[in-house]
């Protein structure tokens, strides 16, 4: 590269001057850093048209991905609105929050079940089936307040939802009893499984035909008393005419089967005159002057309430 006249050297930047000629250097060649002027001009200019060239290739980069961005944005701002994709975020986050709750949902209330099972029997122990059982909560707790179920076969129960270490009262009833039966029970601990150590027990079973089955004894009474006191001979009478069910073989009770009988609080099962205290005191109370026995005789000139008894073999 020549200023003025002068050589100057790409390389170094050193202007030649007219001493270097008389030192004889070389006029092809830098005196300070004797780099060749033509091969530093050429390497220079080399690099100068590299870096056009890669300049106006960034360049043509630039234009064409501008103009890609605009041709392929341009349609979706034509038929996609940013609310639609409010929306769809808006419901996929609720969608979750709902997965979420029922999820816990199930968690802690599985967590909170216990179960309970027991079996109820008559007299002899035999399983009653089809008897309903419902368990009520002493003190509610919402979800929780009550269940029902029913016997199966083999005379068993059981609930699985109860919750744990909680009191509840078991209340079995069925159109074959003439009261409820009525028993408090205490869960088991969360997640476990309690078996009461008992079956329920139930005596006396009730007929749609105006009797009941003393499933102990076997002996089949009549629902309700005669109604009136009556004497002896009358009594007498009055069973061997009763018809109920349809049976024709009913008789005066004996002693034994009518103490047996008070014993057993049947006052809650039948309609009858029975003392409203139930102990062995009340017992002889019973027996001479609440009902009409098969000794009973009209020499005392009392008068008594009756009720038939027939063997439910």
């Amino acid at each position: 590269m020549t200023n003025n006249g002068k050589k100057k050297c790409l390389n170094c930047g050193h202007e030649r001057q007219p001493k270097d000629e008389s030192e004889f250097i070389p006029a092809s060649e830098c005196p300070k850093c004797h780099a060749i002027y033509e091969k530093v001009e050429k390497w220079h200019s080399e690099k100068e048209r590299k870096a056009r060239l890669l300049g106006e290739q960034q360049q043509s980069r630039e234009e064409n991905d501008s103009d890609t961005n605009s041709s392929t944005e341009e349609p979706k701002k034509s038929t996609v609105s940013k609310p639609f994709y409010k929306k769809i975020n808006i419901i996929a986050i609720l969608s979750i929050l709902v997965i979420i709750i029922m999820i816990c949902i199930l968690v802690y209330c599985s967590g909170k079940m216990t179960s309970l099972e027991g079996k109820v029997v008559d007299g002899k122990g035999q399983p009653l089936k089809n008897v309903k059982v419902a368990a009520k909560m002493s003190q509610p707790i919402k979800g929780y307040e009550q269940f029902e179920t029913t016997t199966d076969a083999d005379g068993s129960y059981k609930f699985g939802k109860l919750f744990p270490t909680s009191e509840y009262q078991l209340i079995i009833y069925s159109n074959r009893l003439t009261v409820e039966k009525k028993i408090k029970v205490e869960t088991g601990p969360e997640g476990q499984k309690m078996m009461l150590p008992q079956p329920v027990m139930i005596r006396f079973l009730a007929h749609n035909n105006g009797t009941i089955m003393d499933t102990t004894t076997n002996l089949m009474w009549a629902a309700k008393d005669n109604g009136s006191d009556i004497s002896c001979a009358d009594a007498k009478t009055y069973c061997d005419n009763y018809r109920a069910g349809g049976y024709t073989d009913w008789r005066l009770p004996t002693k034994d089967e009518l103490i047996y009988l008070s014993l057993s609080g049947a006052n809650g099962y039948m309609d009858i005159k029975l003392p409203n205290s139930w102990n062995v005191n009340a017992v002889a109370s019973f027996v001479s002057s609440m009902a009409c026995s098969d000794n009973c005789n009209d020499s005392s000139g009392w008068t008594y309430r009756v009720l038939p008894v027939r063997s439910g073999k």
